[in-house]
């Protein structure tokens, strides 16, 4: 799992945190959509690209999680009605994820000062991407 975030293991081998785990739906009662680990968007000539896209993907990706709300099963679950031929769409986001994800965890690459909680926010695709291609199966 840790090489499909591209350079990301040492974050996976941790264990998961527990805004990742709210995100994730697993933590009954309580519900937190992955967005809140970004700041707020800023729009006009000041936006960032890289924050717009991030934000978008998340939030796409949020829409398909049961919340803690709804799920007390201790395991990632999707809201199928919401992925049905969306699949390709979905992985897209993932993709768009773990690619600015990757690269504010980069020591090359200055850090991603738009994203408040790196290492839910990478635990969190990660395990989204692993509930998503179970589905696929």
């Amino acid at each position: 799992m840790a090489e499909s975030l591209g350079g990301i293991p040492p974050e996976l081998d941790s264990p998961m945190p527990y805004r990742a785990k709210v995100m994730l739906g697993l933590i009954p009662g309580v519900s937190v959509p992955a967005t809140d680990a970004l700041e707020d968007i800023v729009y006009g000539e000041e936006a960032n690209k890289e924050h717009r896209n991030l934000y978008f993907a998340l939030q796409d990706l949020s829409d398909i999680v049961v919340s803690g709300y709804q799920n007390n099963s201790g395991q990632v679950q999707l809201r199928y009605e919401k992925i049905s031929g969306r699949m390709e769409y979905l992985m897209g986001k993932i993709q768009i994820a773990k690619q600015i994800l990757g690269d504010s965890n980069n020591s090359g690459t200055p850090r991603k000062a738009f994203i408040r909680e790196e290492d839910a926010l990478i635990h969190f695709v990660a395990n989204l991407e692993k509930a998503l291609l179970n589905y696929s199966i």
